[in-house]
């Protein structure tokens, strides 16, 4: 039985990882939509095949619980309701799609989704970060037809951008961190106890983290807003949007306790926000402020946090 469940488990994150890095590809992105758009209530066969893979999965390994398959139906019916009525009723880019993604975006941050893939272990939380990114892969570029600029493709220039990004955001981040005691120089444990796996954190970042918020408040966000009013306006409410979903984070550093509703992560994370926002309009490339994020994100664990 526990041969069938690690066997489970390495198929389902294999499925899960190759479905979103496939899904990066703009052309093949076009052509699933298109078919899936073709039928009448076709925006509702993502959330469909979502929840016949938590049924499958439970049911092999005998972990079915009614309760998280209730949540799972209320969790993605919401914003594809709402993405079905804009459809239906014509409506332009804006308010509708902004609270589609909210209501995506929220129970996840506030951890309400953590539990929905029990049968994944401790993978539970990179899986709903994935299957959250797929679905909006599928429901937001193909039905409402929004260019996030996602690719995997990275030139010389962006890879510049992206360090240049780095040291301006760190150059603000680093004195104004200190200052709030959020920061503190220290190598993390991880070097010691396993450093083998510190490479592997920083992939395990730009997965789990900096994928799935770069997509959903830069891709959707940003760029429904950017639709709506001007840049500038555009890029200062998403910053702050992305720094309030961080509300809720708590934080040790040494004898500092940072306790939700920690106002000081959300400064510094709707400051990251601005960095992110702008490496992503100018490039025009969502893998570029998924870089930044990882390396923002990896630096601040490693080597900032005592």
């Amino acid at each position: 039985m526990k041969f069938l469940h690690l066997l489970m488990l390495i198929f389902s994150a294999l499925k899960l990882l190759s479905t979103m890095f496939i899904l990066m590809s703009g052309k093949l992105r076009t052509r699933i939509t298109k078919r899936l758009s073709g039928y009448k209530n076709g925006i509702w066969i993502t959330p469909a095949a979502i929840w016949l893979l938590y049924i499958f999965l439970s049911v092999v390994d005998w972990n079915w619980d009614p309760r998280i398959f209730i949540k799972l139906v209320f969790y993605f019916s919401i914003p594809t309701l709402i993405l079905q009525y804009a459809e239906r009723t014509k409506r332009l880019l804006g308010v509708p799609d902004i609270l589609a993604i909210l209501s995506l975006w929220l129970p996840f941050d506030f951890r309400l989704m953590n539990d929905s893939w029990p049968v994944l272990g401790e993978f539970k939380y990179h899986t709903s970060a994935t299957i959250a990114v797929i679905y909006t892969f599928i429901t937001f570029c193909g039905f409402r037809r929004i260019d996030i600029n996602a690719s995997w493709k990275l030139s010389r220039n962006d890879a510049f951008n992206v360090l240049l990004f780095f040291v301006g955001v760190s150059a603000i981040l680093v004195p104004l961190g200190y200052s709030f005691h959020f920061l503190e120089i220290g190598l993390s444990d991880l070097f010691q106890k396993a450093a083998w796996m510190v490479p592997l954190y920083f992939v395990t970042i730009f997965i789990g983290a900096a994928l799935p918020e770069e997509l959903l408040f830069r891709g959707v966000i940003q760029n429904v807003l950017t639709k709506r009013m001007s840049f500038a306006p555009a890029l200062i409410t998403t910053s702050v949007i992305f720094g309030l979903a961080h509300i809720n984070n708590g934080v040790r550093l040494g004898e500092h306790l940072f306790q939700p509703p920690n106002w000081t992560y959300v400064l510094m994370a709707t400051i990251a926000g601005l960095f992110y926002g702008g490496i992503f309009h100018k490039q025009r490339s969502l893998l570029s402020a998924m870089l930044l994020h990882t390396l923002v994100d990896f630096t601040w664990v490693m080597f900032l946090r005592g």
